[in-house]
């Protein structure tokens, strides 16, 4: 082996190990299979999601047998080889232990010297956590948002100001209109009568600055059709998003 051979030699080696550090250290899953969707190498974070003690567990599987979902299995791969790579796949996987996995998926397809498919490689990102703490977030919503929209009382939050960013259906009622996207975004103070408003705006800038007010008080407002209505405002700061 003459010096250049040896340089490119020692710099190919230099460079694998480096890769190989990479690919075993990483807390990302990492899979890479041939272009049949063989598994031929796991990395432990991606041995480690799946639930196999070593890569012995499950050489010789089909990445396919992991997909919770069928179609996604046939999705993931059509958009994998249309576009040569796929970003933030989202789907299940079955555990070792038959738990079900949420995962992101991201992959490339692996060519040879000659640009022939020779199979593909990936990343895969456990969401399991996000995704159960998304599911509950919208039952608590769907249950918060069941008790608002059948309340008797007309509720509304604005923001940004003193623009509407909820009511409800009630106090969609009440003001002589069909739905919220005619009271989503305007001020506040264009719903109060204009005798009232000094009254009202003084309040609220007090309330603002957390002074200690009577909790509710009546003024005016003007529906739709310019008719007034008597309202008894009950109010009170909240952290909203």
């Amino acid at each position: 082996m003459n010096k250049n051979d040896k340089k490119v030699f020692l710099e190919l080696k230099t460079s694998e190990e480096k890769y190989r550090h990479l690919f075993e250290k990483s807390p990302v899953g990492i899979y890479i299979t041939d272009r049949k969707g063989i598994i031929f190498n796991l990395n432990p974070a991606c041995l480690e999601l799946l639930g196999a003690a070593s890569f012995s567990d499950i050489s010789g599987r089909a990445l396919k047998s992991f997909f919770l979902d069928p179609e996604d299995w046939e999705s993931y791969l059509e958009i994998l080889n249309n576009n040569r790579s796929i970003k933030e796949f989202e789907t299940r996987l079955c555990h070792q232990n038959g738990d079900v996995i949420h995962v992101r998926m991201t992959a490339a397809v692996r060519g040879s010297l000659t640009g022939k498919l020779s199979g593909y490689e990936g990343f895969i990102t456990d969401i399991t956590e996000l995704k159960l703490n998304e599911k509950e977030h919208r039952k608590t919503e769907d249950k918060y948002r069941t008790v608002l929209e059948n309340s008797l009382a007309g509720i509304y939050m604005f923001q940004d100001g003193g623009q509407f960013t909820y009511v409800n259906s009630r106090l969609i009622k009440m003001l002589g209109y069909e739905t919220d996207k005619s009271i989503i975004g305007r001020p506040f103070w264009e719903f109060v009568h204009p005798d009232d408003r000094d009254f009202v705006r003084e309040r609220g800038l007090a309330r603002e600055k957390a002074d200690i007010l009577p909790s509710h008080y009546p003024f005016r407002v003007l529906k739709k059709d310019g008719s007034t209505l008597w309202v008894d405002m009950r109010s009170s700061r909240v952290t909203y998003m």
